[in-house]
């Protein structure tokens, strides 16, 4: 598990065919590996709940799949149809495929499904299926060995995250490996393409990482021993890593000018020192919290803090010019209306949303920028009521464990996982594999903690 939060990022965040097809067999291994353990000895699970809502969303998939009749996809998703209809050719050009092929083009085509793009909701099915067996491991970890190695992992896996964008900003040699960058020259993104993607997978960690710091803190001093000893100490030195640590990870998610990442990264970290260190003066705990930002700040000043400003004052122009984010919203949602019960199929809204998009949005959008919303048009009424369900449980699981009920580290666990859920409303980042991957770990770890009751 803690390997595969290391390894997932470093193929560009796992986004192409190879990198996803490595953590899906990862998944598997992991899975049966889990399956194994089951037989010889007791395996946990997330609540039962969690685990019948998975298998729903992972069977509505299934059921977009499933060729069926037209008579049946007229009743239930008439606009399946409309848009198979639409990717007809024209009539001559049939006649000249007949021809040239010597039988009816129509009995090439598959046979009708609930889904829009069968293929590509087969492949979300492949993925989601991935991360439904990284959850549910998740939480067998989570509840059999805590989350220590867990979180270390991806702490430390963060921090050359940040150290590798930040080198490769401030060295000018804009290259991810041996590939050559050619967009966010800028900015620092790891070895991710995308910087708010980057940002996003160090929003999640850094709250998990200062969570870890907090706990090697002694709580009280020792006055008969020097604060020399006490820093170079087996225990000081690690808590001196976690911190250099901590600091680098501030400095890159700040170098990668991702507005919204940086906003919710920052704000989680702070979050997390705070309510990790409740149990110490206010005074202790804001010097804590100022330092360490003003500490990581140094290399956004030095690389460029003025892009950064500049980034910021143009905020606005993502959601109120024509064509903008706020424009795609609205398609989405037309798109939603228009697949109300089951979907257009997951993994399908750049193949339908062609047919939905406003004249002035001139750009190619693969993703709505906003996950929620996407998930609603590609998975209708029925995914959204199960992903609801899904959330409401989660939801209290984030609230225990702000509270503290669970340990020092949950705390981390469930500020940076509320890092990622917002930051999805406003972007893509649960359709990046690594990130996905990384989210739904958090949510594992959260689910497999033994509940108040049984605490």
């Amino acid at each position: 598990m803690a390997s595969i939060l290391v390894l997932a990022p470093l193929p560009f965040g796992a986004v192409s065919g190879r990198g996803r097809l490595a953590l899906e067999s990862s998944a598997l291994v992991l899975l049966l590996l889990w399956t194994y353990i089951g037989w010889t000895r007791s395996c946990r699970l997330p609540p039962l709940r969690v685990v019948v809502l998975l298998a729903g969303l992972l069977l509505l998939g299934v059921t977009q799949t499933i060729p069926v009749g037209e008579d049946l996809i007229s009743v239930v998703s008439p606009q399946s149809l409309e848009v198979r209809e639409s990717l007809v050719p024209p009539e001559d050009a049939r006649a000249a495929e007949e021809a040239i092929l010597q039988l009816d083009p129509a009995t090439l085509d598959a046979p009708p499904t609930l889904s829009v793009e069968p293929r590509a909701t087969a492949s979300a099915l492949r993925t989601g299926a991935a991360l439904c067996a990284l959850l549910i491991i998740a939480a067998h970890v989570a509840r059999t060995r805590g989350l220590k190695t867990v979180v270390t992992a991806l702490f430390f896996s963060a921090g050359f995250q940040a150290l590798y964008g930040v080198i490769v900003v401030a060295s000018g040699h804009d290259q991810i490996w041996n590939v050559e960058k050619t967009v966010f020259l800028d900015a620092a993104t790891g070895t991710w393409v995308n910087r708010n993607h980057f940002a996003d997978y160090l929003a999640m960690a850094l709250p998990c990482g200062a969570a870890l710091w907090v706990t090697g803190i002694p709580r009280k001093r020792q006055p008969h021993v020097s604060w020399l000893v006490r820093t170079f100490s087996t225990q000081g030195s690690r808590n001196l890593l976690l911190l250099l640590t901590l600091v680098t990870g501030l400095a890159g998610l700040l170098v990668s000018m991702s507005r919204a990442g940086i906003g919710l990264g920052v704000a989680g970290v702070v979050a997390a020192l705070w309510l990790c260190t409740r149990s110490r003066p206010p005074a202790a705990r804001l010097i804590v919290v100022c330092v360490v930002v003003a500490i990581a700040a140094v290399p956004l000043i030095q690389v460029g803090a003025d892009a950064f400003l500049n980034r910021l004052e143009t905020s606005a122009d993502d959601f109120k010019t024509p064509g903008s984010r706020a424009t795609v919203w609205s398609d989405t949602a037309r798109l939603a209306r228009s697949f109300p019960v089951l979907g257009s199929g997951f993994g399908t809204f750049a193949s339908v949303y062609p047919q939905f998009r406003s004249p002035e949005v001139r750009y190619f959008y693969a993703h709505a920028h906003n996950d929620l919303l996407q998930f609603s048009a590609e998975g209708g009424a029925i995914g959204l009521l199960l992903l609801a369900a899904l959330l409401a449980s989660l939801g209290r699981r984030l609230l225990g464990a702000l509270r503290g009920d669970r340990g020092v580290l949950s705390i981390g666990v469930a500020v940076g996982l509320s890092a990622a859920l917002l930051h999805s409303l406003i972007d893509f980042n649960f359709h990046l594999p690594a990130n996905a991957a990384t989210a739904v770990v958090l949510a594992g770890l959260l689910w497999g903690l033994p509940s108040e009751s049984e605490s």
